[in-house]
Formats: C-alpha cells, sequence, structure tokens
C-alpha cells in the first residue's frame, strides 16, 4: 500500500459547459477553452503561445493546450501520450526521478490520467504535475511545475483549479 499525503488532494472537477460563454475565458481549441472566473488562476495574466497558454501564481507555473489524439482515445492512448510528455520533462537524469502519484480520476465531463513527480535534470529540483483530460470536446494537456522538493497545498491548488477551469462547449 502506498502512503498518502495530504497534500496530494488533487481533486478533480471539469467545469459545466456554459463556462465557455464567460468572459475572460481563452479559447485552446474549437471545442475548449481555459476560463479561470472564480479560481486561484483569476487575474493573472497569460501568455499564449503557439502550443497553447502560460501562466504563473508565485512559484507554480501553468502551462494548458489542446492536444491531438485519436478522436474517442482509451485511457491507454492518454496514459502513452501524457507518459511520453512525462518523460520529455523528466530528461536523461534519473538520479533525482521521484513519481509522487499516478491516477485515473473521474470527471463529470470525460476520461482523464493525472501524474505527478519530481524530477531533477534541472539546475534546481521540479515537481510537475500533469492531467490530460478527454472531455467530449476535445483533449487538453494540463501541467503546473515548481521548484520544490515535494508537492505541497499550494501547488496542488492550484492545479486542480486549473483543472476546474476547463471549458468545453456545449
Amino acid at each position: 500500500m502506498r502512503p498518502m499525503l495530504p497534500v496530494l488532494a488533487l481533486g478533480l472537477a471539469i467545469g459545466p459547459a456554459a463556462a465557455f460563454a464567460q468572459e475572460g475565458c481563452t479559447e485552446l481549441g474549437a471545442d475548449l477553452a481555459f476560463c479561470p472566473g472564480g479560481t486561484g488562476w483569476e487575474g493573472v495574466p497569460l501568455e499564449t503561445a503557439e502550443i497553447g497558454l502560460t501562466l504563473t501564481s508565485g512559484d507554480v507555473t501553468l502551462s494548458i493546450q489542446a492536444v491531438e489524439v485519436p478522436e474517442d482515445p482509451s485511457a491507454e492512448e492518454l496514459r502513452l501520450t501524457v507518459t511520453d510528455m512525462a518523460e520529455r520533462l523528466i530528461g536523461d537524469d534519473l538520479s533525482a526521478f521521484r513519481p509522487i502519484l499516478e491516477d485515473r480520476p473521474e470527471t463529470g465531463a470525460g476520461l482523464a490520467l493525472r501524474v505527478a513527480f519530481v524530477s531533477g535534470s534541472f539546475d534546481e529540483p521540479l515537481v510537475f504535475a500533469l492531467t490530460i483530460v478527454s472531455t467530449g470536446g476535445g483533449v487538453a494537456l494540463i501541467q503546473t511545475r515548481a521548484e520544490a522538493e515535494y508537492l505541497d497545498e499550494t501547488h496542488s491548488a492550484l492545479h486542480r483549479d486549473a483543472i476546474s477551469a476547463l471549458g468545453v462547449r456545449p
């Protein structure tokens, strides 16, 4: 049995379809948007990039993007996508790699997979949390990262808020 850490409460809740129409939403794809109103990301300046959005709140940086996967991906196809991204973030230095979490949380809007880990491939240890969500409107990859040795409550809450800010067009 794995030890449970209380700070790993990365709850998952997809915002209602009506959230897509909210003022302040930024389109990620044809049927997906990031709608931070009412979350820890509200009012945080965002940078649009070729591959999505980036925001930074305190020590936590969020990157969110729509990703290409087969239509109606299976849990295994989502796992392969998020594993590929994690491998790129881990890099070649496995000496400081520590997995923290991997699960397939239930959502009312679709299939999801999340992983969290510490990577030592950078000058300072970084904690990453990655969640890939397949909603009927598309697939989004949500990544948060912070310089740290463990996933703290602030990072966990901001990751959860990023997930809840995902809007799906009705």
